[in-house]
């Protein structure tokens, strides 16, 4: 049983949510064997789905399973905001992704902002970063903590180990009981690896960390891309179950014969 649960099907705005652009990322996650498809569009580009109409998709596509999430910018300062978008809304669960840092929130893993890693201590930037990861999982808004060491994704790397950088992170995720992502898009930026890296999922794996798949697809022909390969990985470091979610219940599934199959191509 292979998901994706990272899916922007109104990418950066670009698009608005019509049956005919829901439908384009569904059917394709149906020809990419996908069984259950997240949708977490960004809050600063949909606040408010229409839940009708993916319950209107589930029901014409019931052989795959649609969820409705969202993903928060978490920028320092947005709580009260934050708290008031996500009251009262049925999301099936939240994602929690930090694109900014500092006090001009400098929009980090933009490529025309790239240029601010040239003045700044990489370690520092790193410990930045995981820092304001850190705030994010203890804010209670989130289910998800996505694309965990995105700070890399143009390639700059610390000195120190990741994981002394890290902190306490990983062990907050943990007492908080919240999920991290294995996210493919990675394998299609400067960095060119999935995020997080092996050493951070080898840590979260040991800790009994859950982890979900995701494209982060914001093009419906990127939807379940490198699935299989996430999956491969999980299974190498140690994983023998995945997450998913409903109603922001957290709920395990078995990496089962098909995943390992697919893992065992992919090895």
């Amino acid at each position: 049983m292979l998901v994706d649960y990272h899916i922007h099907s109104l990418a950066h705005g670009e698009r608005t949510q019509t049956a005919d652009n829901l439908e384009s990322f569904i059917l394709q996650g149906i020809r990419k064997g996908i069984k259950e498809i997240g949708f977490c569009d960004h809050d600063w580009v949909e606040k408010k789905p229409d839940f009708a109409l993916f319950e209107a998709m589930q029901k014409k596509y019931p052989g795959i399973e649609t969820r409705v999430g969202i993903e928060i910018d978490h920028i320092l300062g947005r709580e009260e905001e934050i708290a008031s978008l996500l009251r009262d809304q049925p999301f099936d669960y939240v994602l929690g992704g930090v694109h900014h840092l500092g006090e001009n929130n400098w929009m980090f893993d933009h490529p025309d902002y790239k240029m601010g890693y040239q003045d700044k201590d990489i370690d520092e930037l790193y410990r930045q970063y995981f820092q304001t990861v850190e705030q994010a999982a203890l804010s209670g808004f989130y289910q998800v903590m996505p694309h965990l060491d995105l700070i890399k994704v143009f390639g700059y790397r610390p000195q120190k180990s990741v994981l002394t950088l890290m902190g306490g992170l990983l062990e907050i995720i943990r007492e908080k009981s919240l999920a991290i992502e294995l996210n493919t898009n990675g394998l299609y930026k400067p960095v060119g690896e999935i995020y997080p890296s092996c050493e951070i999922l080898q840590a979260s794996c040991k800790m009994d960390i859950p982890v979900i798949f995701g494209s982060d697809a914001h093009q419906c022909d990127q939807v379940g891309r490198k699935i299989e390969e996430a999956a491969a990985l999980a299974y190498r470091v140690g994983y023998r179950q995945f997450a998913t979610f409903h109603k922001k219940e957290l709920i395990l599934r078995d990496l089962d014969q098909l995943a390992i199959t697919s893992v065992k191509r992919v090895i």
